[in-house]
């Protein structure tokens, strides 16, 4: 009787073959695998993730013009463009005296300091032909010096209407949307001709809580503010989604706290993007502002008391760090957990935590 082999006999070459190929396919296989998950997880984050316009930098940039400007005098208008440069805004309206002359100059002296030019010019109520194709010429030789925008005020309803049909034929054949025209509010809608660079100017004590969901409205809206309006309500509208339209004084300096604000509503999707949430209705100065993940509390004491805003909010109770406050002491960076405490007529933007 024979004995049994002590070792089993090695596997024949076939056998071998098979399992070398088995083991190839499983690894790329996971290879595969893995590179699809990878693939599927990049393609989920850039869909959560919304990017701010790009081509709206009327949105993220406030816009200022100096009311008592000289007009005319490049002197003047250069030292108004180094003043919007330190103040933190992206564009500048000035007027020009002489219809005839050009603004390359302006256009290059704004893109040393990274401001935009626009020009603000007012027709008269005897505009007549010839003054409407001056105005025409205009234009166009501006678009052609690189001029960002243009403000129109003035005149009557049909020359405006005339301006602002040169305006569309000129602006159709510039690429980009770069360039916007800024329209009186009491011209109506009928000239803002779907267009997102065709803007209706309003003030900003016109803004009510019941439009800010409104985003179309909003973002086809400047608002105009001034340095004789209320720090309350010029807090609100750099805060505010869209473009904010800011006046100023050269033998009126503005407050101190405007220049940070203006550089943080740069750096904040949610300021110049977002959408709002009033959180009563009885008071404008509390207002939730979100974009994408990002959910910043813009919170006004326009009382001469100080007062305690409550963090738990309706369905939404959230810790805050405070971003910006206009009150001297309050530094950026404190966080909050039951209630910001606001002095009389203090100001701050706080982001959100949710709480769970």
């Amino acid at each position: 009787m024979e004995s049994q082999p002590l070792l089993p006999a090695p596997p024949s070459e076939q056998d071998s073959e098979f399992w070398v190929r088995l083991r190839r396919r499983l690894v790329l296989l996971f290879w595969v695998s893995y590179a699809v998950m990878c693939a599927v997880a990049v393609v989920l984050v850039m869909r959560s993730y919304e990017a701010p316009p790009t081509n709206s930098w009327y949105q993220r940039r406030v816009l200022c013009s100096y009311l008592d400007l000289p007009e005319g005098n490049h002197t003047d208008l250069r030292r108004s463009i180094r003043g919007a440069s330190l103040l933190g805004c992206g564009g500048v309206l000035l007027r020009m005296a002489d219809m005839r002359s050009s603004a390359r100059n302006l256009v290059t002296e704004g893109h040393k300091y990274d401001i935009r030019i626009l020009l603000d010019f007012v027709l008269s109520e005897e505009t007549n032909r010839s003054q409407e194709q001056t105005v025409k010429d205009a234009v166009r030789r501006w678009i052609q010096d690189g001029v960002s925008g243009f403000s129109l005020s003035g005149g009557h309803r049909e020359a405006l209407m005339t301006v602002v049909e040169s305006l569309e034929e000129e602006l159709d054949g510039v690429r980009g949307d770069e360039r916007i025209v800024l329209l009186p509010d009491w011209l109506g809608e009928e000239a803002a001709i779907n267009k997102s660079r065709f803007l209706r100017t309003r003030p900003v004590r016109d803004w009510k809580p019941w439009e800010a969901n409104q985003s179309s409205e909003v973002m086809k809206t400047a608002w105009e503010v001034s340095y004789l309006t209320a720090p309350e309500l010029q807090f609100m509208a750099v805060t505010l989604p869209g473009t904010i339209k800011l006046s100023l004084s050269q033998t009126h300096p503005p407050p101190s706290w405007l220049r940070p604000l203006l550089l943080l509503r740069h750096q904040n999707p949610a300021l110049y993007a977002g959408w709002l949430q009033t959180l009563s209705e009885n008071s404008t100065h509390n207002v939730l502002s979100h974009w994408g993940c990002s959910t910043l509390l813009i919170a006004i004491n326009p009382s001469n008391q100080s007062q305690v805003f409550p963090l738990h909010l309706p369905n939404y109770t959230a810790s805050a760090k405070l971003l910006f406050s206009t009150q001297r002491g309050h530094n950026g960076g404190k966080m909050a957990e039951d209630g910001v405490l606001l002095a009389p007529r203090e100001a701050q933007l706080l982001r959100l935590t949710p709480q769970k």
